[in-house]
């Protein structure tokens, strides 16, 4: 709970903007819930495409942490397989989620992917935070 505990705390002083966030308003949060959204996806492509794309993977997240309402965004190879990527990503709220994918460095992104198609499969939801449940 204790290394959770600070991913949360990160997290919500990314949220409010905060340099220190006060315990009691942490586990007010933690009581009531904090709804953002989730992006899951996996991308599945040879490692050559994966190579090829990884300056404009990374590109597109350094940019994409800078965003209003980017809670976290990350690719990470999958352990099992490398030609998997896995792409978790969590939003303050829709609306950021539908202005990011407006931005330049998406569109860069789609553009390399055209010259490099992969398949994406992609899960999007609507979900609280919760503490650790054990």
């Amino acid at each position: 709970f204790y290394i959770n505990f600070h991913v949360h705390k990160d997290s919500l002083k990314k949220i409010y903007k905060l340099d220190q966030i006060d315990i009691g308003v942490l586990n007010m949060i933690f009581i009531w819930g904090y709804k953002m959204i989730v992006v899951n996806a996996k991308a599945k492509s040879n490692n050559n495409d994966i190579i090829k794309l990884k300056n404009i993977i990374n590109d597109l997240e350094q940019e994409t942490l800078k965003e209003r309402g980017c809670i976290d965004y990350a690719f990470s190879v999958d352990i099992n397989n490398p030609n998997v990527l896995r792409i978790t990503e969590l939003w303050e709220d829709l609306k950021s989620l539908q202005d990011h994918l407006k931005t330049p460095h998406v569109d860069i992104f789609r553009n390399e992917m055209a010259k490099n198609p992969i398949e994406i499969e992609a899960h999007f939801y609507e979900a609280n935070e919760i503490s650790y449940p054990g």
